[in-house]
């Protein structure tokens, strides 16, 4: 937690966690996405992204400030598993990788490289969902449907405005072919 102190100092000074040049002209809607500087390095990356979802959640959920530090705690605790998952599925698949194309392997090796990487990505799978609970916990009823909703157009933002894998969209943002009775 003392890691976070400083956060604690401009979050209760400021109001905000970012800088006031990236507040829009606009009071009512939120700032645009920091910008990255190619120079900086992931875990500062990280830390600015972390801010800003903070900023973003304080203003689409009211948050207190002691709320703010808890989601930060947990967002952390997030980053940290999924960086962790990734290196492990990482080499899973190079392993996975190396057995299929391997013409020597047998069935019985590969099938067990694959019941382990299904195993891995369903452990973190588990231990995302308590930490997404550990985050609802920290919230009001209320604050909690606004979290799921807000994630939600989180997610719609992050892709892009794309709809979801299998969706088809002509060029011209109609939708794509008829499906054949």
């Amino acid at each position: 937690m003392a890691k976070h102190s400083w956060l604690a100092v401009v979050l209760l000074a400021a109001g905000i966690a970012l800088p006031a040049q990236s507040v829009p002209p606009d009071p009512g809607g939120p700032p645009p996405a920091p910008q990255m500087q190619g120079g900086e390095n992931m875990a500062q990356r990280r830390e600015t992204m972390h801010l800003y979802l903070v900023y973003r959640m304080r203003q689409t959920l009211q948050l207190t400030d002691a709320q703010s530090l808890k989601v930060m705690a947990v967002l952390d605790d997030m980053d940290k598993l999924r960086r962790d998952h990734m290196e492990k599925a990482r080499a899973l698949l190079e392993r996975l990788n190396d057995l299929a194309n391997n013409d020597k392997a047998g069935d019985k090796a590969i099938l067990a490289a694959v019941a382990e990487f299904r195993k891995e990505q369903a452990a973190f799978m588990k231990k995302l969902e308590a930490l997404d609970g550990k985050m609802l916990d920290v919230m009001s009823p209320r604050q909690q449907a606004q979290w799921l909703v807000f994630r939600r157009e989180l997610t719609h933002e992050r892709r892009g405005g794309r709809r979801g894998p299998g969706t088809m969209r002509r060029p011209g943002g109609g939708p794509g072919p008829n499906r054949l009775p």
